[in-house]
């Protein structure tokens, strides 16, 4: 689409807003805001965190685990780990957890349910969602979550409780994956420009 059958959509501009090439891609040159480049509508939002749980068994970490539930627990309370903080303007879009390692009590199968939440212990998003056979999949889809954009930047948590006793439970290790939908740079432009960038492209 040329600059001149756009020019009906810049009635909410100054006067004095151009569009001009800047030899990569169309930019705006706002009078107040200055340049702004078209092609951000095409900028990609989604952004996927990739975390890896083990069970620390015996005093020995999970090897490569960015984190680990302490085997030694004489009980099957729920552990919680810090995993990240989502930016705000920001929304947890899917959460997934697949057993890489599939949970044992000796050669017997052992569940293990995991919530995800914005606190240790809570399960905004995931709750008590199974994953202890070898490529076993929670997903956060199981259940209703939340899916709003976060106004703060906000802690997610996972936590995890095994059917046994955390102490009895002789193999275990999952892969979680956040997938994160950014709009915090969507957000922040003015909406005379949003206006332009979603009729110009």
């Amino acid at each position: 689409m040329s600059l001149q059958q756009n020019n009906q959509n810049f009635n909410t501009l100054p006067e004095d807003a151009i569009i001009k090439s800047n030899g990569i891609e169309p930019v705006l040159i706002h009078p107040t805001y200055g340049p702004f480049p078209l092609a951000t509508k095409y900028d990609n939002p989604f952004k996927c965190y990739k975390f890896t749980v083990g069970i620390d068994i015996g005093g020995i970490a999970p090897s490569g685990a960015d984190y680990d539930f302490d085997g030694s627990v004489v009980d099957h309370a729920e552990q919680n780990q810090l995993l990240c903080t989502l930016p705000a303007g920001s929304c947890l879009f899917a959460a997934f957890v697949k057993c890489t390692t599939a949970v044992l009590e000796t050669a017997t199968p052992r569940d293990v349910v995991f919530d995800i939440g914005v606190s240790a212990g809570a399960a905004e998003y995931m709750s008590a969602v199974s994953s202890y056979t070898l490529n076993e999949i929670a997903r956060a889809d199981d259940v209703t979550y939340v899916q709003a954009i976060l106004a703060a930047a906000t802690t997610i948590y996972i936590g995890a409780d095994p059917v046994a006793n955390w102490s009895v439970l002789t193999a275990g290790a999952w892969t979680v994956i956040l997938v994160v939908l950014d709009l915090a740079d969507i957000l922040a432009i003015p909406e005379d420009i949003r206006a332009v960038v979603n009729a110009a492209v």
